[in-house]
This record gives C-alpha cells, structure tokens and sequence, in this order.
C-alpha cells in the first residue's frame, strides 16, 4: 500500500479531498474497484461494500478508511465557517451525545472541547495514524500489524462523530445549496460499509441510526452583522423562497453593485468547489489530460504571460488558489464599508469567467458522473442562478458563454 498523504485539514480554505493511493499499488487498483461499484454504476450498497473475490479484509478496510477521511473532511470543510467556539463550545452529536478528546499527550484524561478545536485533533490525529508505517504499512504485500483493525476501528467511529455533528449542529447551514445527493451517497456507503464489517457497534451509530438517508450542504464566508452579510441573507432568501431566477439576482433597492457581485463571486465559488469536489475522483490528469470545455474549447493557464495547457485536475487547483488570493485581497475585496477600487469589477469579471469554464468542463466531460450522484438538479440550479446573475449585469460576453450555449438555451429560456 502507497499512500500519498498531504494536510488538508485547514479551517481556511475550502475543503478538496487530496488523499491519494500511487498508481499501480494493489490499493490503487482495489481503490479504482470501490469507485466502480459504489460510485461510477450506483450499485446498491449493500453490495458495493461487499469485500471482492480474493482480496484482503485489511487492504479493503485501509483503501475505505482514506476514502471515508477525504469525504467527511470535504463535507466538515463546507459548514466550518459556521462550527466557532462560540456556537459549538463542546463536541457533541446532538443534546445526547457530548464528544470528548483524549490523547496522549495534553489531553490524557477525556476532556470536553470546542468543535472546532476537537476536529483539528481528530483530522491530525488520523493523519498520524495513516502516516505511520507500523499501522498502514506502504509496501504492497507487508503484513498488517494485529492493531491495525483496532486502530481502523477507532478511526471510523471518530470520523462518524463529524457526520453526527454536521446533521444535528450545522444542518441550517448545510441546507443552503442542495447538495443533498453526493453527501447522503457519502454517508450511506459509510454506514453499510461499518455495518458490513462490524467495525462500529450498535450503541456509536445511535445519533444518527434513524438518520442514514439525512442530508447536507456547504458554506458561506459573510461574518454576521456585516453588510455583505445581509446581502448575503437577501439573496439567500430569494432563493430559498422559490423565486424566479431572473427575479432573484436583480440588484436589491438601494444596495450597491459592487457589493452585491462581490456577495455572489463567493457565493459561486464555494458552490463550484463543491460540484468539482462531486466529481473529482473521475477527474484524473489521465481521463482528462488536458482542461477544456468540450472538444472545440481548451483552456490554458496563464502564468507570468505564459500560456501552459494543464490536465485539468492541475487546472482547477490552480484556478481555486487564485481565486482565494483575489478573495483574501483587501485591495481587491476590501472590508465593509471600504470603496471598491476601479479594478474590482475587472477581477470579479474574471473570475467569473474562469469559474465558469468549472461548470463547462463537468457538463461536457463529467456529467455522467453528477447524474450518478444523484446530483443534477443541484448542478442545474446553481448553473442557471449563475447564468441569470452573469447576464443580468454583462459580467461575461457571448462568446465566453459559447460552450455550453445549446443547453442553455434549452435550461434557461
């Protein structure tokens, strides 16, 4: 077994699953099987989970242990701008079910922390785990220590304590986009995958026993009594209303333009992260060596005024970086209250531009795969509210919208 293992635990950023296996090993391969059955084809779970004909229980239970590590950190990644010390001053799973964090080191008696704080200990504390070659040994055909499944065991009932959090702590804030498909799927191939191997008992999975089939959806970056947070609350609210689209992003009376693009340029961005992080696992720089948008559109990245074509996985990290630089810019995106400098508009431009070419490249090459999800209807809500915002205010022109131009015009007229 070969892990590529890197930190991806950052309450900063927005949350892409990394976690690798090397292309090659026998736990790439069995990983490639696990995609196959309860991803790519949507067979019933059940079955899914079901150890294949002559593989190891261990190698089986290691290559689901990083996929579950890199999912439920996506899915914590969407609601952590909500999960403060002060919202979730201890760890719990609803008013039954309080968490505590103990350890070797400073923590050695159980101890009640914040969510936030506990969920930086777990995630690290997994990685450790993972990292350690007495317990995941990387040479394929190395014995697995008798801990292992011990250690496994532990791993999975902690991250199971993250879903119980999300639902019953955060679910107003993971209602908000819709992307109740792809993270029911996540928590339904966790629960029979456990069940299967008996690797949680019956008493961990109570929060959320009657709760296999619960829903969720990610986050917002607006701090509370800010005007763009308001904005943010009148936009959310048009939608959540059921309003018509055209209807919803038209400039409120009275508010500025440049606040309201600004409201929406995060508001797109952290929705596109998440319908990349649905198919990212069939984005490889194999399947899709080069980024495009169909076979007459390919995008290039630009660089030092160089043009580079990318396999579009490199592509879209590099996209998202960007992006979070041009955020985190105050002389771009400055504080409430701060004017707007003349480039603002010239950046939001772009990166609407940019973020659309996301959107380009999972319909043409990676629609299959939302389908499969159970993710359409999401997808194609967030396109069409992203189409009728970039119209209404010729924030992109005709040309950049070309791609995907035959169904637009069948989804929005």
């Amino acid at each position: 077994m070969s892990l590529v293992l890197k930190q991806v635990f950052n309450k900063d950023r927005t949350f892409r699953p990394v976690r690798k296996f090397e292309r090659g090993t026998q736990h790439f391969d069995l990983y490639e099987v696990l995609k196959a059955s309860s991803l790519d084809v949507m067979l019933d779970f059940k079955q899914a989970v079901q150890l294949p004909h002559g593989e190891g229980l261990h190698d089986w239970v290691a290559v689901h242990v990083v996929h579950f590590f890199n999912r439920i950190n996506l899915i914590y990644g969407n609601i952590s701008d909500s999960c403060t010390e002060q919202s979730c001053p201890v760890m719990s799973g609803g008013p039954k079910y309080e968490y505590r964090w103990q350890d070797d080191g400073k923590y050695k008696k159980p101890t009640a922390l914040p969510a936030p704080k506990y969920m930086s200990l777990l995630m690290d504390w997994i990685e450790v785990q993972m990292n350690n070659k007495d317990i995941f040994p990387t040479n394929v055909g190395t014995p697995f220590p008798k801990t292992f499944m011990q250690v496994a065991k532990k791993i999975l009932s902690r991250l199971f304590r993250v879903f119980a959090h999300v639902y019953f702590h955060h679910f107003d804030r993971v209602s908000q986009m819709g992307a109740e498909a792809h993270v029911k799927t996540y928590y339904k191939s966790f629960y029979y995958f456990v069940t299967e191997f008996n690797l949680m008992d019956h008493k961990e999975l109570e929060p959320l026993v009657f709760n296999k089939d619960r829903t969720f959806r990610p986050k917002r970056k607006f701090e509370p009594g800010t005007q763009r947070f308001e904005l943010h609350k009148k936009a959310q609210a048009s939608l959540n209303a059921g309003l018509d689209l055209k209807q919803a992003v038209q400039l409120p009376h009275g508010e500025g333009l440049q606040d309201w693009v600004a409201v929406h340029v995060v508001h797109f961005f952290n929705g596109i992260n998440l319908i990349y992080g649905i198919i990212s696992d069939s984005c490889t720089e194999q399947s899709c060596p080069v980024m495009s948008g169909g076979p007459k559109y390919e995008y290039h990245w630009q660089d030092d005024g160089k043009y580079t074509a990318l396999p579009a996985p490199k592509y879209m990290s590099l996209l998202m970086d960007w992006i979070e630089v041009q955020m985190n810019n105050k002389d771009i995106f400055p504080a409430n209250g701060t004017p707007f400098p003349k480039t603002f508009m010239q950046v939001a431009k772009k990166i609407l531009s940019r973020l659309f070419r996301v959107f380009a490249h999972v319909y043409i090459h990676h629609f299959d795969s939302v389908s499969q999800m159970g993710a359409e209807a999401h997808v194609n809500t967030c396109y069409k509210h992203f189409y009728y915002f970039v119209t209404e205010f010729n924030l992109m022109n005709h040309k950049q919208l070309k791609p995907l131009k035959e169904m637009t015009s069948r989804m929005c007229h």
